[in-house]
């Protein structure tokens, strides 16, 4: 089980874990961002400033339905995204460009069991057996 501390600098504290996000199969220009989990979210989200950087191709427009029940259309993309001491997997996720954060979703979070610790402000994941 690897174990990461929230981040205390969000009020109230929030857990994040290192990813390592790049187009799939390309390992030379992944970035290492910080990733809020979000398990009500159902996909997976990047920022827009990651697409621009890794140049990454649209893969699809999808709807998605945010905030307060406004629905949109978003733009998807495929990636390889790797939470720090795990293999990596390619994903669809979407493209965003006002979030300031990865947020993983379900899509990425369901592969792991996870530990929510609030009174210890710690966050433990483990790929199941």
């Amino acid at each position: 089980m690897t174990r990461y501390n929230d981040n205390q600098q969000m009020s109230p504290p929030a857990p994040f874990v290192p990813v390592l996000i790049g187009p799939p199969s390309d390992d030379s220009v992944a970035r290492e961002l910080p990733a809020q989990l979000d398990c009500a979210a159902d996909r997976s989200v990047i920022p827009w400033s990651v697409v621009e950087a890794l140049a990454l191709p649209q893969l699809d427009e999808l709807p998605v339905l945010g905030f307060g029940g406004h629905l949109t259309t978003a733009a998807t993309f495929l990636i390889d995204l790797a939470v720090r001491g795990f293999p990596a997997v390619t994903v669809e996720v979407f493209g965003n460009r006002d979030e300031p954060f990865v947020i993983l979703g379900r899509d990425v979070m369901n592969r792991f069991r996870v530990v929510l610790d609030g009174p210890r402000l710690v966050l433990e994941l483990e790929i199941p057996s």
